[in-house]
């Protein structure tokens, strides 16, 4: 039924006859009030979470609501692009922070809405002392619920029926009211904006125009120092009548830039948070920028804890850190140590007049002067080429000869004794001797060769000689 109901509002807004939705300047019987707070778990502060409550007989829409602290900054706000949000009669909505959401998410049957802290450390309200008001889409303030006491550790403030929702109570925190808000994306075309005055082209053939740079992190103060640069790529200059942008990404926040800034043709522009109200988280983030005609024009990539003064920004079609911001100017990359160490190569100390510095090392040295001519060698005496000192010359002479009983060795050059054949009377014994005993060797193995053929023989025929010597013993005995 609920789904049916929904649909036949959309049909009613397509054709310009919707029903109207109630709002709380309507009447005290239609009523959109606080009724539970939560300034953080025990476990940290960041974990809040804020109901709302109608108290009508008819449907609230809650689109372009917000939720503003003493300070009077933004804690959530209904402002999702393109995005309506309906609080049925007599339901609650429940708006948590993403750090809530992180570790109870699970417990929620219709998704709350979310949004990110202010602070990372303390939240976006303060436990001790604080105040929450709830303005609508024209910024009239609906709710107020201030308190000036630190609330016990656990424990959370609401108010019920009973009291006619005017006494506010502490109780430990149980079970939340479940969340009936319902979101449609609302498929009305927004108004086409006429052309702006100074002859600006309005049609289909200009470029969108680019988000190029943006510092969400500020050293000191992010008030009024936190900017978003755009850049205009045609030939032509381009107004921002009717552009928007959204910041965030968890808890969304759209804001309409002003129409009286012309961007001038190939010109960047830097919109600082002074200029337009909005704020750019330290956390993590992303802006997108929206045509006139609610189409997305360009978004930038999601940053994360950016750095004190670094810049997220757009350098060679990739988005990027830098420590160079150039609002208003083209972007330019992060400073590398190379860069600082050739800075302090120049601004050494320069060498000596008898000096230079030497490339590797970077050190002044000596130059090397020219070595004068060595000191000739005394008579006698030459230079030698690989030590370049003096040595003696050798002069060759002859060798003295030797004596009548030596002769000079050809090999050590020295002389030495002459050795003499020994003169006896008769022959060499020992030449006989050895000559004889050869002969013998010759005889034995001439005989023992015989012996041997004479044995094989008789080996060989031992038949025919056994048969011959029979036959020799029968003639012996026939003679006898």
């Amino acid at each position: 039924m609920r789904r049916a109901i929904i649909f036949g509002v959309a049909v009613c807004v397509a054709i310009g006859q919707f029903p109207a939705v109630a709002t709380a300047s309507e009447g005290e019987d239609r009523r959109v009030l606080l009724t539970h707070v939560l300034a953080g778990m025990p476990s940290a502060a960041t974990e809040e979470v804020i109901v709302l409550r109608n108290m009508s007989d008819d449907e609230v829409e809650l689109t372009g609501w917000c939720l503003q602290n003493k300070k009077q900054d933004d804690v959530a706000c209904f402002g999702e692009d393109r995005t309506r949000y309906i609080l049925p009669a007599q339901q609650s909505a429940v708006i948590v922070s993403a750090g809530y959401y992180a570790h109870y998410g699970d417990l929620f049957s219709n998704a709350p809405l979310v949004y990110e802290p202010s602070s990372q450390s303390s939240g976006s309200i303060v436990g001790s002392s604080d105040s929450l008001a709830l303005l609508d889409s024209e910024g009239e303030t609906i709710d107020v619920y201030a308190w000036s006491t630190g609330w016990s550790s656990g424990t959370y403030s609401y108010r019920d029926a009973e009291d006619s929702y005017e006494a506010w109570r502490q109780a430990v925190i149980e079970a939340l009211p479940s969340s009936g808000l319902e979101r449609y994306e609302d498929e009305t075309p927004p108004a086409p904006v006429p052309c702006q005055p100074l002859e600006l082209i309005c049609d289909d053939s200009l470029l969108p125009l680019q988000l190029t740079e943006i510092l969400p992190n500020s050293k000191g103060s992010d008030e009024g120092n936190e900017y978003i640069e755009l850049h205009n790529p045609n030939s032509v200059g381009v107004a921002l009548a009717g552009y928007t942008i959204v910041t965030g990404m968890t808890s969304q926040k759209t804001i309409s830039l002003p129409e009286s800034i012309v961007i001038p043709a190939l010109s960047y522009v830097a919109i600082y948070n002074h200029e337009v109200a909005y704020t750019l988280v330290n956390t993590t983030g992303q802006v997108a920028l929206y045509s006139p005609e609610g189409l997305l024009a360009s978004i930038t990539e999601s940053y994360t804890n950016p750095k004190d003064d670094e810049a997220w920004a757009l350098i060679d079609d990739v988005w990027q850190y830098t420590n160079r911001p150039t609002p208003g100017y083209p972007n330019l990359a992060r400073m590398t140590e190379h860069v600082v160490a050739e800075t302090a190569a120049a601004t050494l100390k320069p060498c000596a007049d008898n000096q230079y510095r030497h490339p590797e090392t970077n050190r002044c040295r000596l130059i090397a002067t020219s070595t004068p001519a060595p000191t000739p060698c005394k008579d006698g005496y030459y230079r030698h080429p690989e030590t370049n000192r003096c040595r003696k010359i050798e002069v060759a002479s002859e060798p003295a000869p030797c004596k009548e009983d030596q002769e000079r060795n050809p090999e050590t050059g020295r002389c030495r004794k002459v050795q003499r054949m020994t003169v006896v009377d008769g022959g060499v014994l020992g030449v006989k001797t050895e000559e004889s005993v050869q002969q013998w060797y010759i005889v034995l193995v001439v005989m023992a060769a015989a012996i041997g053929l004479l044995l094989y023989g008789a080996w060989e025929w031992r038949h025919e000689l056994h048969q011959l010597w029979r036959w020799m013993k029968t003639f012996l005995k026939k003679r006898q």
